[in-house]
């Protein structure tokens, strides 16, 4: 018999291992004191993130991205 529920555990082993990279990187981020923060929008699309982010952060902003067109990711 086969253990695990198919392809779901799978889906939720790659989502883990995306959150374990995403949290590596805010921690790194944290440590030399940039930021990366979430902005709900919906829609998000590109341009609007980009001038949210860049009101927010001014000088420091570094890029920004739409996650699942719901939330606005922003780096700097």
């Amino acid at each position: 018999m086969k253990k695990g529920s198919g392809g779901r555990g799978n889906f939720m082993s790659v989502v883990e291992n995306i959150l374990l990279v995403f949290l590596v990187f805010m921690a790194a981020n944290a440590i030399t004191g940039e930021a990366v923060f979430g902005i709900d929008m919906n829609p998000c699309t590109i341009s609007p993130c980009v001038a949210a982010c860049k009101a927010v952060l001014r000088e420091k902003y570094a890029s920004a991205s739409c996650f699942h067109k719901v939330i606005c990711m922003c780096f700097g």
